[in-house]
This record gives C-alpha cells, structure tokens and sequence, in this order.
C-alpha cells in the first residue's frame, strides 16, 4: 500500500495577504492574532510608507492594539496603529536600522497577547513605485498598474522580476519608460515580491520592491496525481486575501466516495474504493467569512491494487520528494513550519549544522549569509524576494 502525502499550509489571510500566527502570551487566554503581508516589503528606504494590517481571531470582545519598536529613538508610536489594526508608519532619516516591531492585543479581560516582525530601514532611494493600481491586493483576471519614478536618472533602463514560482509575470510587464501592468491569472494567487531594477549607461543601478497579493487558492507540493485502492491520499490549499475560509470538496466522477473525505483544521484526507476506480476532477470551493469564493481543480487517477515482485537486482526505488517552495519573507524572530523547511534546505545544502527547531535564530541568520553568499546576493541574513528565488530555483 502505497501513501502520497501533501504537506499542507492554511495561509488564512487579511486583505494584506498571507499572515503569521502568534501564540497568546498568556496560556489560559483563547485567540490568536496575526499580521499581513508587509507592503511595500520588509526593506525600505526612508520616506516610503510601511502598512499591513493586524488580525485577530477567536478573542473574547473587540481587541485593542499598541506597537512598540526595539530601535532606540523611533518614530513608531501606538498613534500609527488604528482601533481597527491597520499600522501605517512612514520612517524618516533618523530611522535608518533595523526596527524589531511588537503588535500586541487586549481582549475585553486584559489578556495580552503578541506578535513581532522586523522591518530594515535604509537610505531614501531615488527610485519609486507611484500610482498602484487598483492596490496591493487584487483578484485574478484584474489589471495591475503602477509607474516608476527614476530622479536623477538619464535615459533608464527597467527590469521587473517576481518571486512567485510559476509567475505569469516577466520583463515585457514594464516598458521602456517606467510603465507597468500585468493582469494575474487564476494560478497567480499568492503573494507576489515584485523587484523593480533602474539602471542606465553609466552604471548607476537602484532597485524597488512593492508586493502584490493575487486572491484566490492554489494547491501546494503535489508529487503525484495517481492513487490506488485503499491508498490514503492527503494534501494541502494555501489560500489568499480570504478571511476564516471554509471548504466543499466536489468530484466529476459519478458513484465517488470522495465524501468520505475527512477535515481536520486544514487537513484534507481521502482514501478511495474500488468504486472510485478511473480519472477524478475534484474541485476545491473556499468561502471566506465575508463571502469572498474562490475555487481550484486537480485531476487524479485511482487504480487497482496491483502485486508487484521484486528482484535483488531491482529494488523498489523511492518516490523523490516534492520541493518545498518557499512563500513568506523570515528573518530573526520568525517561527513555524517554513523556518523548519528552509533550515532542513540548508542543512542539506552544507550551510547549515544546528537542529531544526523551526525558530530564526543566530545560527540560521549566520546558514542563510552563506547561501546569500554562495549566490551572489547582499548577505542580509533575512530571506526576501531575492532569497526565495534562489531558493525555489
């Protein structure tokens, strides 16, 4: 008997895309909150606007938010985050550093609870992203504009790269003066870190970043769509700019027993019978609590058990497993199941040699500047766009 196993990742996320969940600081309290996808990106120059919004889920009464940052004289106060979560923070010139934000919340019993994300100020750029269009979350089929601002620059050149693996986007998105527009695809839904690169004749070159959420739903790390009787068969959905979704699995094949599947949480698990033998359509509808729907079809093929006899001469060989692809941008203080794919990456890659414990500490900060190195990109020790590509490649 054969398993064939999807590793799954609910991103169950706010308007601001995929989102990192805390674990309450005290025990006894009920909810959790999370925080949105950091537009335009984790990096910015001074005088660019830094927002995502905070959620929270499961709290007793409305939740009240404050922020506080790590960086010694900061202009981050608890008057850039409203009632609502949403954080907007534009950071001057006596902010360039790296700035360790905490968000925590108060529920209607004063139990607090937290999250942190980093965010890395640098020197105003002289290159900007003006007028996005219709914003940083779109849905598919939905045109995406904006235009890049190059001051001080003579005849510019543009580049437009994505780190989304099996982006439609490419380098003809954006013109020869600074234009860009792309209209996203069903198979587009996620979070999209778009880098912008000016560069002209001389040789002076900046890069811009903004993010791009697609709504919508994609299935993740499918190594094989054919399945035999009796065969448990379990697989995973990352969803976008949805809130709390919830899930209907429908079959094209008639007499289908695909009802039988089973959800824990996210988890989705099926095992066919032998009247499921043949090719199966099977659609996964998403609602959100807003009634946002999205839906995503995969085909697999069920067949009989079969008795194969092997030789010495011919073992059984492995399935070859499937490539983690790498989504959200981690840096010191992050923690879950994609820090423990990217140091268990790193670990069999040489640049890494302590335990996979899933939480970004020195040790991985000190593995990724190797694989930065090795790769020839800036040793920042954080994974962002340029990291995640090198890494998916």
């Amino acid at each position: 008997m054969k398993t064939y196993s999807f590793a799954l990742s609910i991103i169950a996320a706010s308007l601001a895309g995929a989102a990192l969940v805390s674990i309450p600081s005290d025990a006894n309290a009920a909810g959790t909150i999370s925080i949105g996808v950091i537009s335009p990106n984790d990096v910015v120059p001074t005088g660019t606007a830094v927002t995502f919004q905070v959620s929270s889920a499961d709290f007793p009464g409305v939740p009240s938010y404050t922020v506080s940052d790590s960086f010694p004289g900061s202009s981050v106060s608890n008057a850039l985050i409203s009632k609502s979560g949403y954080f907007n923070w534009t950071p001057g010139p006596d902010d360039i550093g790296t700035h360790v934000l905490t968000i925590s919340a108060f529920d209607a019993y004063n139990n607090r609870h937290t999250i942190t994300r980093t965010v890395r100020v640098t020197e105003a750029s002289m290159v900007s992203i003006r007028n996005l269009a219709p914003g940083p979350v779109v849905a598919p089929d939905t045109a995406v504009t904006f235009s890049v601002a190059a001051l001080g620059y003579a005849n510019p050149s543009y580049w437009v790269s994505d780190s989304f693996y099996g982006s439609t986007l490419s380098s003809r998105n954006i013109d020869s003066y600074g234009n860009f527009s792309w209209t996203p695809k069903k198979s587009d839904a996620g979070v999209h870190g778009l880098s912008v690169r000016v560069t002209n004749s001389s040789g002076r070159t900046d890069t811009v970043y903004q993010t791009v959420t697609v709504k919508g739903i994609n299935l993740r790390s499918i190594s094989s769509r054919s399945v035999t009787v009796g065969s448990t068969m379990t697989f995973g959905i990352d969803t976008f700019g949805m809130t709390l979704p919830s899930f209907r699995l429908t079959d094209s094949s008639p007499n289908n027993t695909i009802s039988n599947a089973t959800v824990v949480g996210s988890d989705f698990s099926w095992t066919p019978q032998a009247q499921d033998i043949g090719t199966h359509t099977i659609t996964v509808n998403a609602t959100d609590i807003h009634g946002a729907f999205h839906s995503t079809s995969f085909t697999v093929t069920v067949s009989p058990v079969s008795t194969v006899i092997q030789t010495p001469s011919q073992p059984a060989q492995p399935a070859a497993p499937a490539k983690y692809v790498f989504r959200t941008a981690l840096n010191v203080g992050s923690k879950g199941a994609e820090v423990s794919e990217l140091q268990k990456r790193l670990k069999a890659d040489g640049y890494f040699s302590g335990p996979v414990t899933g939480t970004y500490g020195p040790l991985t900060k000190a593995a990724v500047q190797k694989f930065q190195k090795a790769n020839r990109l800036q040793q920042l020790g954080n994974v962002g766009p340029g990291t995640r590509a090198a890494l998916n490649k």
